[in-house]
């Protein structure tokens, strides 16, 4: 994580009508918000007790943690989705890391919801580097899960 060149800075100055110098601070603010929400979900030890409601717990901290950090999701919808994420888990006896879930819930929650224009999504990658999620396990988990890169379910037959 690192804080933009000039040239960026400028034009984001420029975009947002706004001098360099508080374009400066917000972004500085806003990475090392996110420094420590990456060190939170990398560092912090966390005894993996099994039952559903802990993890449900689990889950919505970290989920609340990352909308205080970058509110870029709708995080309502994002809390209903976690009983249907842990619906799905369970019945396909699958439960990967906490990261991967935090990152499989914002992508399915970003997908559908229809106040967001589809050319707004949150990058996948960037989505990833957010929740600290492997390109592999994400990809594991969204097809163990049978979801679609547009966040949809896949047909069974």
């Amino acid at each position: 994580i690192r804080s933009p060149d000039r040239l960026n800075l400028e034009k984001i100055a420029e975009e947002t009508n706004t001098s360099k110098g508080v374009v400066l601070y917000t972004l500085s603010s806003f990475l090392r918000e996110l420094e420590d929400f990456h060190d939170f979900l990398t560092t912090r030890y966390e005894n993996w007790t099994p039952g559903r409601r802990h993890l449900y717990e689990k889950l919505n901290i970290y989920l609340k943690r990352l909308y205080v950090t970058a509110p870029i999701f709708n995080y309502q919808r994002a809390k209903k989705n976690i009983d249907v994420l842990h619906y799905l888990l369970s019945n396909s006896y699958y439960w990967p890391h906490i990261t991967t879930q935090l990152a499989l819930l914002i992508f399915v929650t970003d997908r559908n919801d229809p106040d967001v224009n589809e050319k707004a999504y949150i990058l996948q990658k960037n989505l990833r580097m957010l929740c600290t999620c492997s390109a592999y396990a994400f990809h594991c988990a969204r097809n163990r899960l049978s979801i679609s890169k547009k966040g949809k379910l896949k047909k069974t037959t």
